[in-house]
């Protein structure tokens, strides 16, 4: 059985913020005591191939991650990362 989240035992800044939501592809960013970790969980409802990079401003790749299911959890630390501008692809 699936309980509703209760809007007064929850902050604000605790609530899952979704970053896509296509029809057969979701992603949900958790939010994390140490903003350089990421936790995201990314569904795909038909078992589809996806790819996770992370990407520099130069768009030097950092990492890169290629799955197929249909619900999985990530977990990226940018503690060990250069200081710069890095994108999610």
């Amino acid at each position: 059985m699936v309980y509703p989240l209760k809007p007064r035992r929850y902050a604000p800044n605790t609530l899952p913020v979704q970053l896509s939501n296509e029809p057969d592809f979701q992603v949900f960013l958790y939010p994390a005591k140490n903003r350089l970790l990421l936790k995201l969980l990314i569904g795909s409802r038909h078992g589809l191939r996806w790819k996770l990079q992370l990407e520099t401003k130069r768009n030097d790749i950092l990492y890169s991650e290629t799955k197929r299911t249909n619900w999985a959890w990530q977990r990226l630390n940018l503690e060990d990362l250069p200081e710069s501008h890095h994108r999610l692809t």
